[in-house]
């Protein structure tokens, strides 16, 4: 697996799949935004016929745009030289010379794709094996084989031993194990050094379309993912291919970023260890009926401006989807009291007193779903349910994919964020929390 190419510009020589006999020159662009091919030429007519008598004809601008148009656009690169596919592209802009009106196909075009395939043509592909890359999936796997050693006054030795990585078999078909990529880098006269980069696998499932990736496979995971780390994390690196032999096919999508700074493992909340490979093929399993659940909670450690009201009453609703995927449907109040009743062994203290936290909880729930603004508690005590409501689905989550409550109940009693939360709890919602309680 490789990573993405680097924003920038890329010339080479584009058509449409099918029609490598009408080819036009132009530059692919990698930028912050969905990658798109910049075209000297028209490679669609930006004029179509509207009525002629056969002395006259009446032409006007062609339609475009994603609502009519999904195009499979293949191309060469120069440099480097690669085969690429630029998915569900549509026009997003033309430019019409004075000849355009005398030939529909003389001006120039921008095709934006919703995603792009590196090392391959491909014509409505349909994928049976995905690999990912997340940020911090590496501190978070903390897989162990290297080793190094002073063998004699002159030799020194940095070896790096693979450790076998177990695979386990999903319901829907196909299996998930962790991926291991080394790069052996001579940096410099005075430095020589050994990589891997550790990634999920997917391998044999039932054929998926691009979006069945994105819905089965890639956003369970880095729901996952977040939670795991206590932390938010985007999609780094994404190869896809039809069969299990290959090839594979690098992938270039808009949330795609850069690696960033390595992170302190003991800031992990859920370390790999602790879930194995196991752990990831039973949430893979029960995301098709919990998924919105899984993605909304795991949103906590990304969204940085929605207001307070707004996130606690998404985390309400989650909390009754949450209960309602596990147990059924309940009325409202039931689905809180189960959950809590779920995770008595695992954080009772995340809910203080049970009776008024559950109070809190659905009262907050009402107010949002009934629009009443009359009445309004502090902004510091809907953190605090917010926290709450967070550590409570997320801890019901590992419990469904048969993380022990004692595991969980360890990893709590070591977390810094949670501390804090329960800090926050008792100084700014005390009939909750009194001190003493949690």
């Amino acid at each position: 697996m490789k990573s993405f190419l680097n924003t920038g510009s890329y010339p080479g020589a584009f058509w449409v799949a099918g029609q490598p006999e009408s080819t036009c020159h132009g530059r692919l662009i990698l930028a912050d935004d969905a990658p798109r091919i910049e075209l000297d030429e028209m490679l669609t007519p930006g004029m179509r016929l509207v009525s002629t008598d056969g002395e006259y004809s009446c032409y006007e601008p062609a339609d475009g745009g994603p609502e009519c148009e999904d195009l499979t656009i293949h191309g060469r690169l120069l440099a480097p030289q690669v085969d690429i596919t630029l998915m569900e592209a549509f026009t997003s802009s033309r430019t019409h010379g004075l000849a355009g009106f005398l030939n529909p196909s003389v001006g120039t075009q921008t095709l934006v794709g919703r995603y792009l395939l590196l090392g391959q043509h491909l014509d409505r592909p349909l994928f049976t094996c995905v690999e990912i890359g997340f940020q911090h999936l590496d501190e978070w796997a903390g897989l162990a084989g290297f080793e190094s050693s002073e063998m004699s006054a002159r030799t020194y030795a940095l070896q790096l031993t693979l450790p076998d990585i177990p695979e386990a078999v999903l319901e829907s078909g196909g299996m998930v194990t962790l991926g291991q990529h080394v790069e052996l880098l001579a940096n410099s006269v005075t430095a020589r050094t050994i990589s891997r980069t550790v990634s999920v696998r997917v391998l044999g499932a039932a054929p998926m379309t691009f979006d069945e990736v994105n819905r089965r496979i890639l956003a369970p995971l880095r729901s996952l993912i977040r939670l795991c780390l206590g932390r938010n994390t985007q999609l780094t690196a994404l190869s896809l291919a039809e069969e299990p032999k290959g090839p594979w096919v690098d992938v270039t999508v808009r949330s795609a970023q850069p690696q960033s700074a390595p992170i302190d493992r003991n800031r992990i909340f859920l370390p790999f260890a602790d879930l194995g490979v196991e752990g990831i093929a039973a949430w893979l399993n029960i995301a098709p009926k919990i998924q919105p659940s899984m993605d909304q909670v795991s949103e906590f450690h990304a969204r940085a401006d929605h207001t307070i009201e707004s996130m606690l009453q998404e985390l309400t609703s989650v909390l009754e989807g949450t209960h309602t995927a596990l147990h059924g449907k309940r009325k409202y109040r039931e689905s809180v009291q189960g959950l809590v009743n779920d995770l008595r062994d695992v954080c009772p203290e995340a809910t203080g007193q049970v009776d008024i936290w559950v109070s809190k909880v659905v009262t907050a729930r009402n107010r949002f779903a009934h629009q009443d603004v009359t009445k309004h508690d502090s902004t510091a005590s809907y953190i605090v349910l917010h926290e709450s409501l967070y550590w409570v689905i997320a801890m019901r989550l590992f419990l469904a994919i048969g993380v022990p409550a004692e595991t969980l109940r360890q990893r709590l009693a070591r977390s810094g964020s949670y501390s804090q939360f329960l800090r926050r709890a008792r100084l700014w919602l005390p009939e909750v929390y009194p001190s003493g309680t949690c």
